[in-house]
């Protein structure tokens, strides 16, 4: 009689719901067919589940963990398994009530351990890492700011010690709305470290190193413009505002004081060297916003479909025009106090990160456009921040559909032609 053959280990139908959702939610997999079935949840309670664990895969909160479904529990072990992470480990094996998941916890633990993975945790049901309090002597953590994008956004990375773990947040604040977004949690140490890491190598951009005062000290500023612009606050801040608290006020930078006005040559030469700005990755997003390009497609369509524009020479020009307006309307009103203030901004930052000589440039643009008598259309940098990204205005016409033969363009133009004369 033959022998039956043994199932090789580690066959994926085999694997257990809770390994099979770590693989979901550590490589970012699909989701199998039948998963929710096999986790013994309805659909619905599954997918509610499933976004919210995806929510914390990177920097799992233990006790918002503990708030899933056991066998998403289970899921999370075996991520903090296979990430060596004992605080992230330890927690879960010291909060947990569910039976199978201390188990499970145990189980893990051992088979790290016996692999000689140096975890030295108390394996009883205890004191959380995240209830033991935070030593006297504990190190500030460095935060980070990003440079200003041209709709006046930077994102804030905050962090502090708190309780053995480490607080951390994500903001997006705005220099007219305030505070845009916001997302916090409370992490281990180790995936903290993680995050930093992933945090430095994964940004193209580089980060200003901040201290925990002023980047506290930027989240207040957002908050209360948020509160007289009448904006929202996002609901992520108010639940975890308490796991942030403020400490003394310091000085944020005068960016303006920083870089004196040059003499009127020097500026002229600066501010002529505008295009090496947007070499930088950091100006490499910067664009007039959405409304604005928005606003130039709709002209772009009146003229391709005008029935007085009957020369292709009357097209390009009117092309040329919508364009020199967007350009114009760059610096309209306090929409050029706000660039100005933008770039004063990056200024300080590209000085922050080392890069003086191109420091010196930003800030002389910025001072050229608040010259009194400032002509948009000679200023090297609206130029370059309007007509970079669209394509010459040769090839827009071109791209319209033709314009109509020479006797029906007659026809149609009878009675507005001479609203625009041909050359």
């Amino acid at each position: 009689m033959a022998k039956k053959k043994k199932k090789k280990a580690g066959k994926k139908s085999d694997r257990s719901p809770a390994l099979v959702l770590a693989g979901v939610l550590g490589k970012e997999q699909q989701v199998p067919e039948g998963l929710a079935a096999r986790c013994q949840l309805a659909e619905a309670e599954f997918a509610r589940a499933l976004a919210a664990a995806r929510e914390l895969a990177r920097a799992p909160d233990p006790r918002l963990v503990l708030e899933l479904p056991a066998v998403f529990q289970e899921a999370f072990l075996h991520l903090a398994a296979a990430r060596e992470d004992e605080d992230l480990l330890g927690d879960l094996l010291s909060m947990a009530r569910e039976k199978q998941v201390i188990k499970e916890a145990r189980r893990l633990l051992h088979h790290l351990r016996s692999r000689g993975v140096q975890i030295d945790l108390a394996e009883p049901a205890g004191e959380s890492i995240l209830q033991r309090p935070v030593a006297v002597d504990e190190p500030e953590l460095d935060c980070y700011l990003s440079p200003p994008e041209a709709d006046g956004t930077r994102f804030l990375w905050m962090a502090r010690y708190t309780q053995g773990g480490a607080s951390v947040c994500q903001a997006a604040v705005n220099d007219t709305d305030g505070l845009r977004e916001f997302n916090g949690g409370v992490v281990g140490r180790n995936a903290y470290r993680r995050m930093v890491k992933e945090l430095i190598a994964d940004r193209q951009l580089p980060l200003r190193t901040i201290t925990y005062a002023e980047a506290r000290q930027r989240l207040a500023q957002a908050v209360e413009l948020s509160k007289k612009s009448g904006q929202a606050l996002p609901e992520q801040y108010l639940k975890f505002s308490a796991e942030l608290p403020a400490v003394e006020q310091v000085q944020l930078p005068d960016t303006r004081a920083a870089f004196p006005r040059p003499a009127d040559e020097q500026l002229a030469e600066l501010a002529a060297r505008a295009g090496e700005l947007f070499e930088l990755e950091e100006f490499s997003a910067w664009a007039p916003g959405e409304e604005d390009i928005a606003a130039l497609g709709k002209k772009f369509e009146e003229i391709e479909s005008s029935t007085v524009i009957v020369t292709e020479a009357q097209r390009i020009e009117q092309i040329g025009r919508a364009i020199d307006k967007l350009v114009e309307q760059q610096v309209d009103g306090k929409r050029r106090d706000r660039l100005v203030e933008r770039l004063f901004e990056m200024a300080d930052f590209l000085a922050a990160t080392g890069r003086a000589e191109q420091a010196g440039i930003c800030a002389a643009v910025a001072w050229s456009l608040e010259a009194e008598n400032l002509q948009p259309l000679e200023s090297k940098f609206l130029e370059l921040l309007v007509r970079r990204g669209l394509k010459p205005v040769e090839e827009i016409a071109q791209q319209m559909k033709p314009l109509p033969a020479a006797g029906e363009a007659d026809d149609q133009a009878d009675s507005s032609s001479s609203l625009i004369t041909p050359p």
